[in-house]
């Protein structure tokens, strides 16, 4: 019987295709570079200290994260003043498009009440999400830069190589020196070994 022979030259991609890849790499490559730039951009423009919008005291503020995108600051007041008198709640909306961003700032008017709610609001659930608290970083940790901007608390960009913001200090405070998702949410429930 005829067989058909496979020559070298059938399995090399064709010109083309090799053609085609290379312009993908090229776009990305664009892409990314494009990326880059306007972050640099932004960042010379991140200046929280003389935002005309941030008021108040970063030593008495707690940032609120996760929010669901149709929770209003009344329920975010209703909800955080659990822990203390609160002087004003600040949620955040896009720039452009006006919608929410799913974050907030809540002041209060002491220090000892961010503080408690700190410690205790995180995981707490408001219109049924869980949140995330934390202390307003932007004017109160030197050189600090948001997500947004490569910066943040997340592990799953590359940002500052400065330890201080890689963890929270909750995590530090860990006893058991585990991150604080891998923490049973239950007291029921048994550590794993």
């Amino acid at each position: 019987g005829s067989q058909s022979l496979v020559t070298p030259s059938m399995l090399r991609p064709s010109p083309r295709a090799r053609l085609g890849a290379e312009k993908k790499d090229r776009i990305r490559q664009l892409k990314l570079e494009e990326g880059a730039a306007k972050v640099a951009e932004e960042l010379q423009k991140y200046d929280p200290q003389n935002d005309p919008n941030v008021t108040g005291d970063p030593y008495k503020t707690l940032f609120v994260a996760r929010l669901g995108y149709e929770t209003s600051e009344q329920k975010v007041k209703r909800d955080f003043e659990a822990y203390g008198p609160i002087k004003r709640v600040r949620l955040i909306t896009d720039k452009v498009t006006n919608k929410p961003r799913g974050y907030a700032f809540v002041e209060y008017a002491h220090t000892r009440d961010m503080k408690s709610a700190y410690k205790q609001a995180d995981g707490r659930k408001v219109d049924n999400k869980r949140v995330l608290v934390d202390v307003e970083r932007g004017r109160t940790v030197p050189n600090w830069r948001p997500r947004r901007l490569g910066g943040g608390l997340g592990s799953s960009r590359i940002g500052g190589e400065d330890a201080a913001q890689k963890h929270s200090a909750r995590e530090q405070q860990n006893a058991a020196g585990r991150p604080r998702s891998e923490e049973p949410r239950r007291d029921d429930r048994p550590a794993d070994r």
